[in-house]
């Protein structure tokens, strides 16, 4: 599905409504670098870029809109419950604020499409498992851990009791298997080089020989690769580890060394080495510093985006940040020639953009700013909310019985009902919809459906 949002547009305002907004299907990437639960209030510091922007990150039962909890206890039970396992309030709270964010940018995310959801240990291991519970547990892809210091427990007159804290972890899940995924290597440093590549050729390129030129025996026989080349033949069965056609090519070229009456030897050149494959434990990517850095209290480095975004997209793909912050992922997305999506709730964030890109060589230009709700663009063939087949299925979903009392009912007897209102954002999409009795129906109206189990406990 195609995107409803204009490339490069910056939203100022709460995530989740302007999500909703946002069509089904239509984004290849989505990092999130939400608020932790740190129960801390967070600010920039006077005279930095960021100056201004701030947020909150303590939570209370108080900060929830019931909507969230009335669409997650309507329609995702395991989620729910992995919500009410949380020890506190607090953790409850923030677990509903993520819970409903994070089934929009499901919603949102294309089959092809990735997510990577940073947080650190304060929430990771709830964060977890509400991933597992939307996204599924078999769509888990990698815990990344990303060491952004070199940590030390904190100073004081008395001997620290912890260890240092000096790691994040990044959870990557995809829409699907049939998701994208680009290697990403990281460049050897001069030393490596040496030790990897001791050999130079005659031109001055460092090479080595450590690549095997035949098959392993415990590789199996390989009857198509089992040929003769200049006398020589690997004496098992598993053969040559190229066809011959690309080993007369290599020998051409001069990446063969023969030695009489010894197996030949093949170079590997260190100018034609991609570097290390990159794994889930990332050191090598410092916090932003210099001229980088805008003040931004939990500002992230340009080089751990890039990072992300080439592993999970490609040119012309669309990013979207839904906590964009200072803009990094919006910066690093231009710059790899990505088109973007970015939201925070702190206008801030779009001054902060506009700031950032002038030093980027016009790589950005048609920036739009937005603070309204998006409409969403593919909602045309879904049917009225009460039609008869959302009716059928839902009495199928619901096993006939109602979802506010429980009692079953024939078919003819339930009523369709939005499970958050359409005054508050509530669509026709069978997903918002549910089947009430007419009494139940009556009795909660348009508020929601913990309105409602209050009056039916009461009564």
């Amino acid at each position: 599905m195609a995107t409803n949002i204009n490339p490069k547009t910056i939203f100022t305002g709460d995530n989740l409504p302007i999500m909703r907004g946002i069509n089904s299907k239509s984004v290849d990437l989505i990092y999130l670098d939400p608020p932790f639960n740190s129960n801390t209030n967070y600010a920039a510091p006077i005279g930095s870029k960021a100056a201004g922007a701030e947020f909150k990150d303590t939570w209370t039962l108080d900060d929830i809109d019931n909507a969230w909890l009335d669409l997650i206890e309507t329609k995702y039970p395991v989620l729910n419950r992995v919500i009410h396992a949380a020890m506190t309030n607090s953790d409850k709270s923030y677990l509903i604020y993520m819970a409903a964010r994070l089934l929009e940018m499901h919603r949102i995310l294309k089959d092809t499409g990735s997510i990577y959801l940073h947080c650190d240990a304060t929430m990771s291991h709830y964060l977890k498992l509400v991933m597992d519970s939307i996204f599924g547990k078999d769509m888990f892809r990698n815990e990344i851990v990303w060491q952004r210091s070199s940590g030390r427990a904190k100073g004081s007159q008395h001997k620290s009791k912890t260890l240092g804290r000096d790691t994040d972890s990044i959870f990557h899940y995809s829409k699907s298997n049939d998701f994208l995924h680009n290697s990403v290597n990281i460049p050897l440093t001069e030393s490596e080089i040496s030790l990897k590549f001791p050999k130079t050729d005659e031109n001055g390129r460092r090479y080595n020989t450590n690549t095997p030129i035949f098959c392993q025996p415990s590789m199996g026989s390989r009857p198509n690769l089992c040929y003769e080349y200049k006398g020589v033949v690997n004496p098992h069965p598993s053969g040559w580890r190229v066809k011959k056609e690309k080993l007369i090519e290599m020998d051409k070229a001069g990446y063969i060394i023969w030695r009489e009456g010894k197996r030949p030897l093949r170079k590997a050149y260190a100018d034609e080495y991609e570097g290390k494959p990159v794994g889930s434990l990332w050191t090598d990517i410092s916090i932003a510093a210099g001229k980088e850095r805008t003040g931004y209290p939990t500002q992230k480095p340009l080089a751990l985006l890039h990072r992300i975004i080439k592993a999970s997209s490609n040119e012309g793909y669309v990013v979207l940040d839904p906590f964009c912050g200072c803009a990094t992922t919006l910066v690093a997305a231009g710059r790899l020639q990505r088109d973007w999506i970015g939201i925070d709730i702190s206008a801030k964030a779009a001054e902060l953009v506009v700031e950032r890109i002038k030093a980027d060589q016009g790589l950005f230009q048609k920036i739009v700013a937005r603070t309204d709700i998006p409409k969403r663009t593919d909602l045309g063939d879904i049917p009225r909310y009460n039609a008869p087949e959302n009716k059928t299925r839902l009495y199928g979903e619901q096993s006939g019985n109602c979802n506010g009392c429980g009692t079953h009912f024939q078919q003819q007897h339930l009523e369709v009902d939005h499970i958050i209102a359409e005054n508050v954002g509530g669509t026709d999409h069978i997903e918002n919809l549910q089947l009430l009795c007419s009494n139940c129906n009556r009795i909660k109206g348009d508020r929601g459906q913990e309105y409602l189990l209050s009056r039916l406990n009461k009564d």
